[in-house]
């Protein structure tokens, strides 16, 4: 008997083709979208490297280390995360097989947590985060829904409209210029 993380998908994969209603792609730039599997957790930790380090360039709040630095020390957690996943799903384009987008979910005991859910900073705003949404944390799931919720407001305006609310909003705080420290306040 083999580990869970090589054992065979439960299911085969399924491929949707849907065309996003925001902005229009050519048919060859629309993503697929399927089932992960647990060959795809390199690809999919990489792309979220990818959309959170973009994020905090954009917050002013730059990240150190790289994407391999990252997969080193959070392997362990993502190969849980593949092994007990309800939902894991990507999208990818067509023509190169690139995952764009993914979303993932985790079910224990009524409650349902959306664990992660990235898509790929240029192809955001296109449709794909609300298709990968409705696979991986569809309505009507779970007698509890929880996300552990990002910065980003494009993030929070999705969240919302897949009908949760904060219940125990935070905030963070960054001074953006570097002289700024406890000596000097």
């Amino acid at each position: 008997m083999g580990s869970a993380w090589h054992r065979e998908p439960r299911e085969s994969p399924v491929i949707f083709i849907v065309k996003p209603s925001r902005m229009s792609m050519s048919a060859d730039e629309e993503p697929r979208y399927r089932r992960a599997m647990p060959n795809d957790a390199l690809a999919c930790h990489e792309l979220m490297w990818s959309s959170v380090t973009d994020l905090a360039v954009r917050q002013g709040t730059p990240l150190e280390g790289t994407a391999a630095d990252w997969w080193r020390s959070s392997e362990a957690l993502i190969r849980l995360l593949v092994e007990e996943a309800t939902e894991w799903w990507v999208a990818e384009l067509p023509g190169s097989g690139q995952i764009v987008g993914f979303a993932r979910s985790i079910e224990r005991d009524g409650l349902v947590e959306l664990t992660e859910f990235f898509v790929r900073p240029e192809q955001q705003s296109r449709g794909i985060g609300h298709e990968l949404m409705d696979r991986a944390f569809p309505d009507g799931r779970g007698e509890v829904r929880s996300i552990i919720a990002t910065s980003d407001v494009r993030a929070q305006a999705r969240y919302y409209a897949a009908g949760t609310v904060a219940r125990f909003p935070s905030s963070r705080w960054v001074a953006l210029r570097p002289n700024l420290c406890p000596s000097t306040i």
